[in-house]
């Protein structure tokens, strides 16, 4: 299955709004209360933020589809992803409409392991 979930990376929130049960499995977590409560915006790396700030300016922003093919390491083991981020209105706890991303991961079945170390030591050049 698809792992689907509802991002915002405001510039002074960044966070997961909902996520279905792949979205759970895929983020290494026990539940959908357990992903929401993640704190993805206090030890973000210069790098991670950029892309929230660039994602947040693309899809919540100006309200296009960013599409990108990440790696990602939720519990230390590399997997790759190709995610489509894009805009969608939701009526945000204050009853103001707020424009979120709907984020969907598919991912990647990639036989050559040799391909992943190099992406993988790529990778860590660009966090660290």
């Amino acid at each position: 299955g698809t792992a689907v979930w509802f991002a915002t990376y405001g510039p002074d929130k960044v966070a997961f709004l909902w996520g279905n049960k792949e979205a759970v499995k895929l983020w290494n977590k026990e539940s959908v209360s357990n992903l929401v409560n993640t704190d993805v915006f206090s030890n973000r790396s210069i790098a991670v933020k950029k892309l929230h700030e660039e994602l947040f300016h693309i899809v919540q922003t100006k309200k296009e589809v960013h599409v990108c093919r990440r790696t990602m390491y939720p519990n230390g083991k590399a997997f790759t992803v190709d995610c489509e981020f894009a805009p969608i209105q939701i009526v945000g706890p204050d009853g103001e409409e707020e424009t979120v991303a709907i984020v969907t991961a598919q991912p990647v079945e990639d036989a050559d392991a040799g391909k992943v170390e190099s992406t993988r030591a790529n990778e860590m050049l660009k966090h660290t």
